[in-house]
């Protein structure tokens, strides 16, 4: 595992980064990751951002070449931390594919503990992208999420959204479950067939 906190472009040039726990966990920085290759783990990436609310603390590119392939969850924004971070300042601009053939998988989340509103709250914007997993993107916190002709596709669920703004633009978003159900709980998603 590798943990960024500065400005840096990985080329991956046909490998692949792989780790049990996750490959990635940015903290801070403009990451670019370019090249063909992957980053392989439970969690492919785990980003974490700022306590105070300001712009681009955290901002991470990802390739169209590059591909996220993860046992649990591809793009993962852990909850703030108490004492830490608040999460200020992520900017995810992807065209990557993220894919997960585990069950349970999501392909991109932000913890719903994420409540913190305002300018620099963090940003998803997936042009192009696909994202293949059983969920294939939970949005349980804030945050602002534009979708651009992005192929979306979830066993149980393409997108469940709870907090936040999303804006989709062209695309597919499909569920392969049926029929649609919608059962409440405590944690975790709540829907199948959306």
């Amino acid at each position: 595992s590798f943990t960024i906190d500065r400005d840096v472009t990985i080329d991956l040039n046909g490998f692949s980064l792989t780790s049990t726990n996750y490959p990635l966990k940015i903290t801070k920085g403009n990451v670019n990751i370019i090249g063909r290759g992957e980053l392989k783990g439970q969690f492919s990436m785990l980003l974490m951002g700022s306590t105070e609310d300001v712009p681009d603390y955290c901002v991470v590119n990802l390739g169209p070449d590059v591909e996220l392939n993860a046992s649990s969850c591809g793009i993962i924004i852990n909850p703030p931390a108490p004492t830490g971070y608040n999460n200020y300042g992520i900017v995810v601009n992807s065209k990557a594919k993220i894919i997960s053939d585990a069950e349970e998988s999501i392909g991109i989340t932000i913890n719903g503990s994420n409540k913190q509103t305002g300018v620099n709250v963090p940003k998803f914007n997936i042009t192009g992208g696909t994202i293949k997993a059983t969920v294939g993107i939970y949005a349980a916190g804030y945050a602002e999420w534009s979708l651009n002709n992005c192929e979306v596709e979830g066993d149980l669920t393409a997108i469940e959204i709870r907090a936040g703004k999303m804006t989709i633009d062209g695309g597919t978003y499909t569920s392969y479950k049926d029929p649609f159900d919608v059962e409440p709980n405590g944690s975790g998603t709540t829907t199948e067939g959306a």
